[in-house]
Parts: structure tokens; C-alpha cells; sequence
């Protein structure tokens, strides 16, 4: 997972691929032993629609194939007051983002080798 923090706004590019988004196959979550949700990755086409809490992340676009969140903050924002609000749910973000990435992979890989090459 990749942070930035450039002109006001922040981008947020996680490990989790369009394809695999757009796929649709692997899920976007995380669970723990008893299927309690810990963590959740939404991906939606409304520009407003970005958010970034301890326990998810709300995606609204792609950057280089990636899912990501850009927020677009007010002007006085500072780096320290986007670490202050963000930088625990984005600890988590990094954590379970790449978690989500690699149970996807493995799950994508595992149902195109039951289908064999002439699934592509």
C-alpha cells in the first residue's frame, strides 16, 4: 500500500486490483474465526463517496490498475492533522489491504486452474 499526501490531497493506492475488483469473484473483506467482519475493502464510482476508518476503506477510483481512495481535504490541512485523523485506520488499511490482495490472488489462481487455459 502506497500514502501520499501532495497539494491537499491524499491518495490511499492499496494492493487490491481492478481486475480483481472487477472480477468480483474474491472477497473484499476479512473475517475472523467466528465470520465476524474485521475489516472490509468498498470500491464505488461516486467521486464524495471516500472514507477511511479503522475498519474499512471506501475506494472511489483506480490508480495504475490498483483500487485507491483520493481525497481532495481543505486547504489548512496539514500532513500532521492527516496522520492525526488518518494514520491508525490507515495502519489497519496497510495491514488487511494486502491480507485481502493475497486471499484474492490465491482464490482467482485456484478457479482458473479448475477451468484449465481455455477459461481465458
Amino acid at each position: 500500500m502506497r500514502v501520499s499526501y501532495v497539494n491537499n490531497v491524499l491518495t490511499v493506492v492499496t494492493d487490491i486490483s481492478e481486475d480483481t475488483v472487477k472480477k468480483g469473484i474474491a472477497s473484499l473483506s476479512v473475517k475472523d474465526d467466528k465470520q465476524n467482519e474485521l475489516y472490509r475493502v468498498k470500491v464505488t464510482d461516486c467521486p464524495d463517496a471516500a472514507n477511511i476508518t479503522k475498519f474499512g476503506l471506501t475506494c472511489n477510483t483506480f490508480v495504475n490498475g490498483k483500487a485507491a481512495v483520493i481525497m481532495v481535504l481543505p486547504v489548512d490541512t496539514t500532513l500532521e492533522d492527516v496522520q492525526r485523523k488518518y494514520g491508525e485506520a490507515l495502519v489497519e488499511a496497510a495491514k488487511y489491504t494486502g491480507v485481502i490482495a493475497s486471499a484474492a490472488a490465491e482464490k482467482e489462481a485456484s478457479i482458473a486452474a479448475i477451468f484449465g487455459e481455455d477459461a481465458e
